[in-house]
C-alpha cells in the first residue's frame, strides 16, 4: 500500500511541476485607447504645430471609407494639441485589430468624407496638412505616430527698388489672377489619402492680399526669407503654361504688373520670385524661379511694367 501511495505522490508532483515550469501566457488587452504623436515631414518653416491646433482624425482598417470596428464615431474624431499632447474626442479604443489613421489640418465638424475635405485659400495665408500613420496600431500597440505634410504651395516675392525708382515703395496690395484655364482656383477638395487637391472651377481665380497702411515697404536691398514671407500666398498647387497667371502690384498707388512663365507649383513648396523695381516698372530680369522645401519650389527672378 505504501508503494501504491509513493507512486501517486510521485505522478501528481510531476504534473504539478510541469505545470508550474510552462511560461505564463501573453495576454493581450482587450481594448487600449488610442495615443497620437505627429511630426511635420521635412518643414523648415515650422518644427510642430502650435499648441491649440485641431486635427480631424479618421480611423480605419487601412482604407479611407473602411471605419474601424464598424464604429462611426472612429470617422472624424477631434483632437486637440493640449500641453501634453493630443486629446481626441471623443477617445478611440483599440481592439485586437489593426488600424490605419489618416489626418488632416485644420478640424472641420462639417467633414463627413476623408477623400473631400474642403480647401479655401481666398485668404492667401490658410495652410492644410495632411498625414498617415505606420507601423503597427492595435490594443497591444496603441501610440500612433502620423508625418503630416502641406497640402497647399506657397507663392514668395522678394521686391528691391533700383537707384532708378524715386517713390517710396509703399506696397499695398498684391493680386494673383490664373482665370485662364482655371489655373488659380480660390477652393477645392482634398483626399488625405492621396494629399491631391481637386480644384473648384467654378470657384474664384483671383487671390487678392491688400492692406491700405501698406503690407511691406520695399527698399533697395532685397528682402531675406523671414522679411518676405508676410508677403507668402498659400494657394493650390497648380501647372501652368506661360501668361496663364499674371500678378500684379499696387506701389505708391499705381498698379505693376508681371506675367509668370511657365511653371508647376507644389505642394509643399516654396516659389520665389525674385523682381526689381525700376524706373520703367518691375522687372524679372531673368527667369530662374527658386524652389526650396517648406520646403521650396520655383525661384524666379524679373521686372514688374
Amino acid at each position: 500500500m505504501k508503494t501504491i501511495y509513493f507512486f501517486i505522490a510521485v505522478f501528481v508532483s510531476a504534473i504539478f511541476c510541469t505545470s508550474c515550469s510552462k511560461p505564463d501566457a501573453e495576454v493581450t488587452p482587450a481594448r487600449s485607447e488610442l495615443e497620437v504623436a505627429t511630426n511635420l515631414e521635412a518643414m523648415t518653416s515650422r518644427a510642430s504645430f502650435p499648441t491649440s491646433t485641431e486635427m480631424g482624425l479618421f480611423i480605419t482598417t487601412g482604407s479611407i471609407g473602411n471605419v474601424y470596428d464598424n464604429t462611426s464615431a472612429n470617422s472624424n474624431v477631434k483632437a486637440v494639441l493640449g500641453a501634453s499632447g493630443w486629446v481626441l474626442t471623443p477617445p478611440v479604443y483599440l481592439s485586437a485589430n489593426n488600424a490605419t489613421i489618416y489626418a488632416y489640418t485644420p478640424y472641420s465638424s462639417s467633414v463627413s468624407s476623408g477623400t473631400s475635405i474642403p480647401v479655401n485659400v481666398t485668404s492667401a495665408v490658410a495652410d492644410y496638412c495632411y498625414g498617415k500613420s505606420s507601423g503597427t496600431i492595435n490594443a497591444k500597440s496603441p501610440t500612433a505616430t502620423i508625418t503630416m505634410s502641406h497640402a497647399l504651395t506657397k507663392v514668395r516675392f522678394k521686391i528691391s527698388k533700383a537707384s532708378t525708382y524715386t517713390g517710396t515703395g509703399k506696397l499695398t496690395e498684391i493680386s494673383i489672377n490664373g482665370s485662364t484655364n482655371n489655373t488659380i482656383c480660390a477652393q477645392g477638395t482634398l483626399n488625405i489619402s492621396t494629399g491631391v487637391i481637386t480644384a473648384t472651377t467654378t470657384s474664384a481665380h483671383t487671390i487678392t492680399r491688400t492692406n491700405a497702411s501698406g503690407l511691406y515697404t520695399i527698399t533697395a536691398s532685397a528682402p531675406t526669407d523671414a522679411q518676405a514671407a508676410v508677403l507668402d500666398f498659400t494657394l493650390i498647387p497648380a501647372n501652368f503654361q506661360a501668361k496663364e497667371i499674371s500678378m500684379s502690384f499696387t506701389i505708391d498707388g499705381k498698379i505693376f504688373t508681371f506675367s509668370v512663365p511657365a511653371g508647376t507649383w507644389e505642394k509643399s513648396k516654396i516659389n520665389t520670385y525674385t523682381l526689381s523695381l525700376g524706373g520703367t516698372g518691375l522687372t524679372m530680369s531673368n527667369v530662374s524661379v527658386t524652389v526650396t522645401e517648406w520646403a521650396a519650389g520655383v525661384n524666379a527672378s524679373g521686372e514688374l511694367k
